[in-house]
C-alpha cells in the first residue's frame, strides 16, 4: 500500500524502472540488472553536424549483454530497442557527434545504453 508524503501530501514517486550510463568499446558495466559491453562499430552513417543531410542516419554496434537468463550478442541501432526475457535495452545516444572528413578514432566514442526492467515479464506475463 502506498502512502501520502507530508507536507503536500501526494503519492511518493515509484522507483525508478530504468538506468542509463556512458560506456566506451571494450568497457563492461552492469545496468539495471544487465551487463553491457560494446564491441564493435559497424557503421557510423550519421549526418555530420556540419553538413545539411536529407536523411539523418544511424549507427550500428556490436554488443553483448549478460544477464541472469544467460549471454546474447547483439546489433544496437540507435534508438531501437532491444528486448531480452526481462529488460528492454536502447542504444540510446552516441558520442562524439561526426563531422564532414572527420575519422572518429574508435577509442572515443561513447555509448550510452538505456535498460528498463519489463513489468509484464515480473508480473507473470512475459
Amino acid at each position: 500500500a502506498r502512502s501520502r508524503v507530508p507536507p503536500s501530501c501526494e503519492f511518493a514517486m515509484c522507483p525508478a524502472t530504468s538506468k542509463e550510463e556512458s560506456l566506451r568499446l571494450g568497457q563492461t558495466a552492469e545496468i539495471n540488472g544487465v551487463s553491457i559491453t560494446p564491441l564493435a562499430v559497424i557503421e557510423d552513417s550519421r549526418c555530420p553536424i556540419d553538413v545539411q543531410c536529407i536523411q539523418a542516419g544511424t549507427i550500428r554496434l556490436r554488443a553483448t549483454l549478460r544477464s541472469a537468463l544467460g549471454m546474447s550478442t547483439n546489433i544496437f541501432v540507435l534508438g531501437t530497442p532491444i528486448t531480452t526475457e526481462a529488460e528492454i535495452v536502447t542504444l540510446t545516444s552516441v558520442s562524439p557527434a561526426p563531422r564532414a572528413g572527420v575519422t572518429i578514432p574508435p577509442a572515443d566514442y561513447r555509448f550510452i545504453f538505456e535498460v528498463k526492467k519489463r513489468t509484464d515479464f515480473f508480473e507473470g506475463k512475459g
